[in-house]
């Protein structure tokens, strides 16, 4: 996968978690991360969508289960 969509997703969600110290990677459970609730999710898809100029897709985001989903429906979006 594309470690570049990676990076901006770990930035955005520290960004929006309010959290610097938070690493994620492809297999992170979105229900291990701290905070990650459904207003946060609406806030870093939000930021996601802006960066990238997409939309997510409501089935899409019900089947993430971990940060690699995400990154590859923004890797088909794009």
């Amino acid at each position: 996968m594309n470690k570049e969509i990676l990076a901006k997703v770990q930035e955005i969600v520290r960004i929006e978690l309010d959290n610097q110290n938070l690493v994620v990677d492809y297999d992170t459970l979105t229900s291990e991360i701290e905070d990650w609730d459904s207003i946060s999710i609406i806030q870093i898809l939000g930021a996601l969508e802006d960066h990238y100029s997409i939309t997510f897709d409501t089935l899409d985001i019900q089947n993430w289960k971990n940060i690699g989903a995400l990154c590859q429906s923004i890797q088909n979006l794009i």
